[in-house]
């Protein structure tokens, strides 16, 4: 038996473990399947929502997300066929893709080369694989192509699945994934039955189902045309916990020392938004018995520590009366934590009153417009006084954070009905300073929603990409011609960059300053690669990190005198000089530290046996500050640190080199094992996969998980 993992790669942006993992990972388990690891490769690389493609461009195109950087994917897939290594050079087509979507061509070349050298050193890691699935979004579809690549190469390539909304959404992301040979089947909806039941067939088919498994898109072996295969949706009362034990839990929290855990209580929608694809991919609503709830969230209180739950229903009052009966519970019975989630514009007062003594922090509603007439067209089945009275009761509540969903762009919607309810927004944010934010999710066309199968009835026409592009690749034609491009209509262009433009303006923080840019906007700031960026951790001391020279985030820990001193030496050099001297500047500072990141190569490595290690992402250097010589510890991805004694610097080291089973812990050192857990500086499962001890109820998962060593 090899390794199996299930994988996300980027560059999505994390801010939380990932939950469909977690969900698969608990299913997987609960019926008696310890075979796989997890592996997340954005914990290592720069942070990045969508670097390779725009919404919109900087002429006000409205692109569609269906492959919106299809002529990079195209490049890959050629590459792939000729079998020569992805390396994007300049040129004029992709001169113009890139600056129509204001992105640097040289910036975004750089980018995916480097990105590829990233995934080829951390995939090295993993020698072993029979069985590898990843979790797909459009974000990261072209990465995740650019995986699958180095893993076919191998003489003993694994059976790959895509799975997740984007290649549930999008066909022809799945067909283009499929004819190619990247992957070899497509899961498409909910995944926890799917990859159990199809890697079951793969191992008795010896490497390939012998007929095709529910719930999978296949190409077939006969005809090569693609095959779906339907699977009946599981019942949501049956659904395991999520684990997370896989996962290094403390490098996703956003406040360190706080656990915050994603959590569902239904899958699906109640509403079917003419926008709107999410609901496509649960298929319809379900949702779980109150008791049920209850109990997994008391286990998750207890297994992980969670303080805070991120409840990631596309709605949690789908069924209001069950919300209601949910959280009078937690009051009953104690339980202490706080809580966000999505809410549809369905909340009284006396709701609101319940959902802030019930401990939310915060939560989002997607009001979209409060015009009439755009709502009936967007089918929300609200009308502008739901919106206000559900927004008014929150607030009034004391709710900390409320956010209002809010769309420019729809097609049905007019510059003076936008502005109408950009005023009324307005006026609520000035009668609640600080407690009201707008969300600005400018609308765009994808394929899975119910608007995509009639553009023309509402008022779009779409465009299809150019010759040029499709003949990157001309072998996938079949599938690339029925690709759009763009589109165009009522309040597209112009309008919809106005009415985002708009959004952020009433958005503005109460002293009147801009906030900082909107996640939906796909155009937030991007760690530039090569770079380095530095925090301070102590007076004269500070953290810098920059993309190594291996692709992975490095760092290490300087003193306020080494830095300037850096400063100076590059102040007169060529640009051309820049990388080297970061490079030498970096080792040298590494040399002088307890604990280093290597260079080479990312530390995915697993630990033998039950042990607990030094995070992989902790640099520790001795230093002095205010008189006094300390072990000072950093995170690479988080930006904390912690103080320890010097005396403890072996012990230090061999935590991070060898990792320690608590047996072997001495007694005068359990207390700081315990200050290092407690502050995310240690990781109990090794970083690819879990400790084996935990699975050795099962001799054959000993043995998947071992063999990483």
């Amino acid at each position: 038996m090899k390794p199996n993992l299930l994988c996300i790669v980027p560059p999505y942006t994390y801010f939380a473990p990932p939950l469909g993992m977690a969900s698969i990972l608990g299913y997987l388990k609960a019926n008696g399947c310890h075979d796989f690891d997890f592996l997340d490769l954005r914990l290592w690389a720069p942070r990045a929502y969508a670097p390779t493609y725009r919404t919109w461009g900087i002429f006000g195109e409205s692109y569609v997300v269906d492959i919106p950087d299809l002529p990079l994917v195209l490049a890959l897939l050629q590459s792939f066929d000729a079998g020569r290594p992805f390396e994007l050079q300049r040129d004029k087509m992709l001169d113009v893709y890139a600056m129509e979507r204001g992105l640097d061509p040289v910036r975004l070349i750089e980018y995916l080369n480097t990105m590829d050298r990233f995934l080829a050193t951390s995939l090295e890691r993993v020698p072993d694989l029979e069985f590898i699935g990843f979790s797909v979004w459009t974000s990261n579809l072209l990465t995740t192509l650019m995986a699958c690549a180095h893993l076919k190469k191998r003489r003993k390539p694994p059976f790959i699945v895509l799975g997740g909304p984007h290649v549930t959404e999008s066909r022809n992301a799945a067909l283009l994934a499929l004819r190619s040979g990247l992957a070899d089947a497509v899961g498409l909806g909910e995944g926890e039955e799917t990859v159990l039941s199809l890697y079951e067939a793969v191992r008795e088919g010896g490497g390939r189902p012998s007929a095709p498994v529910p719930g999978t898109l296949v190409l077939d072996s006969a005809t090569g045309e693609p095959v779906a295969t339907p699977r009946k949706l599981m019942r949501i009362q049956e659904k395991p916990l999520p684990d997370f034990s896989e996962m290094f839990i403390p490098q996703y929290q956003q406040t360190p020392g706080r656990t915050w855990l994603p959590f569902e209580i239904s899958r699906g929608c109640t509403d079917k938004c003419a926008f709107c694809s999410e609901w496509v991919f649960w298929q319809r609503f379900r949702s779980d018995a109150v008791e049920h709830v209850l109990e997994q969230i008391e286990e998750l209180v207890s297994l992980y520590g969670a303080e805070g739950i991120a409840f990631a229903d596309s709605l949690l009052n789908g069924v209001p009366a069950r919300l209601t009966g949910i959280l009078e519970s937690v009051l009953a019975r104690g339980l202490k934590f706080k809580w966000n989630s999505f809410l549809r514009a369905n909340v009284d007062a006396e709701t609101a009153a319940l959902i802030k003594r019930s401990g939310c922090a915060s939560v989002f509603l997607g009001i979209e417009s409060l015009d009439d007439e755009t709502l009936k067209a967007m089918n929300k089945r609200r009308e502008r006084s739901d919106n206000i009275n559900a927004l008014r009761a929150l607030l009034e509540a004391g709710v900390p954070r409320v956010v209002a969903g809010f769309i420019p762009g729809f097609p049905a919607d007019t510059r003076e009905k936008f502005l109408a309810s950009a005023t009324a927004l307005t006026d609520l944010r000035a009668e609640f300073p600080g407690q009201l934010r707008i969300s600005v999710e400018p609308f765009v066309v994808t394929p899975g929603q119910p608007l995509f199968q009639d553009l023309p009835g509402n008022g779009l026409t779409p465009h299809p990409w150019p010759d040029q592009v499709l003949d990157i690749a001309p072998k996938y034609r079949p599938v690339t011609e029925g690709i759009h491009r763009s589109v165009t209509g009522p309040n597209q262009g112009v309008d919809r960059l106005g009415g985002a433009s708009l959004t952020r303006v009433i958005n503005g923080n109460t002293d009147g300053s801009e906030v900082g840019n909107d996640f939906f906007l796909y155009q937030g700031d991007s760690e530039h690669l090569r770079e380095l960026h530095s925090t301070p951790l102590l007076e004269g001391w500070r953290l810098v990190w920059l993309t190594s020279r291996s692709a992975h985030r490095s760092g290490v820990i300087v003193s306020a005198e080494e830095w300037k001193a850096f400063g100076a030496s590059m102040k007169d050099q060529p640009r051309s000089a820049y990388a080297g001297a970061t490079a030498s500047f970096l080792d040298q500072a590494a040399a002088r530290h307890t604990v280093a990141i290597p260079a080479d190569a990312p530390p995915l490595d697993e630990l033998p046996g039950d042990r607990r290690r030094l995070s992989p992402f902790a640099v520790c250097r001795e230093v002095e500050h205010a008189g006094e010589r300390f072990l000072l510890l950093a995170d690479v991805g988080r930006g904390t640190h912690l103080k320890l004694d010097p005396e403890l610097a072996g012990f230090v080291q061999a935590l991070s080199r060898d990792g320690m089973e608590d047996a072997a812990v001495p007694g005068e050192r359990r207390e700081t094992l315990t200050r290092l857990d407690r502050s995310g500086f240690l990781d109990s499962r090794g970083f690819v996969g879990a400790a084996a001890g935990r699975a050795a109820a099962d001799p054959a998962a000993r043995a998947a998980l071992t063999v990483l060593q």
